[in-house]
């Protein structure tokens, strides 16, 4: 019995996921839900204006899905690789200049 209760609570987690998927507008709650942060976190990143909002009637808030993805996805940090990668780019664009403007 407990693993039925089990699998029908991952079942309706996946649900819950699928719905917040599918929809643009997500009421605070949903936002929780699909970030994993705390309501008190998302209120802070609305009071500060680091995040946008949405407010009709003056009481409910929304936000927009994207608006949150481009929010969390800010501020990202390079991976070793593709610090590499872009250090590579830089020397080889660098040294391009270098030797077409004749300074070496």
């Amino acid at each position: 019995m407990e693993e039925l209760l089990s699998r029908l609570t991952k079942i309706e987690a996946l649900l819950n996921v699928e719905i917040l998927n599918n929809k643009e507008l997500l009421t605070i709650e949903e936002a929780v839900r699909l970030t994993g942060v705390s309501k008190s976190t998302i209120y802070k990143w609305i009071a500060s204006r680091k995040l946008s909002y949405y407010k009709p009637s003056g009481k409910i808030v929304f936000i927009k899905k994207s608006d949150l993805y481009e929010f969390i996805t800010r501020n990202k940090y390079q991976s070793k690789i593709e610090l590499k990668g872009s250090a590579d780019e830089f020397i080889r664009e660098n040294s391009k200049k270098t030797f077409t403007d004749g300074s070496i």
